[in-house]
C-alpha cells in the first residue's frame, strides 16, 4: 500500500510541477501515460487529478467525466460530496459560458 501510494504521490507531484514550468496539457500528458495497474485508488486519484488540470484549461465537460469517474469509485461519503460539488462547479462553469457567448452573440 505504502509502495503503491508514495510512488503515485511523486508522479501526481511530478505533473503539478509540469503543469507549472509546461502547462495543464503537458501534465495531462504526464498522467495518461501513468499505468494504474487497474488499481482503483490509482485511477480514482488520476481521474481527480485530471479533472484538476481540465478545469485549469477551462475544459469543463472533460473535467466532469473525469471527476464522475473518481466519484464512482470512492467509497467515502465526504469525498463523493467533494466530487459531486466540483461536478457541479464545471456545469455552473458551462452555463455561464454559454450565457456569456449568447451576449455576446448579439
Amino acid at each position: 500500500y505504502l509502495e503503491i501510494n508514495s510512488c503515485l504521490e511523486i508522479a501526481l507531484e511530478r505533473a503539478d510541477l509540469i503543469s507549472e514550468l509546461e502547462g495543464p496539457k503537458a501534465a495531462i500528458e504526464t498522467i495518461l501515460k501513468i499505468d494504474t495497474k487497474n488499481n482503483s485508488t490509482k485511477i480514482k486519484a488520476l481521474n481527480s487529478s485530471l479533472a484538476g488540470f481540465h478545469m485549469k484549461l477551462n475544459e469543463y465537460e472533460q473535467a466532469i467525466e473525469h471527476l464522475s469517474k473518481s466519484h464512482d469509485l470512492s467509497e467515502d461519503d465526504k469525498e463523493k460530496s467533494s466530487y459531486l460539488n466540483k461536478i457541479e462547479f464545471c456545469k455552473q462553469q458551462i452555463e455561464l459560458s454559454k450565457k456569456y457567448d449568447q451576449v455576446l452573440s448579439f
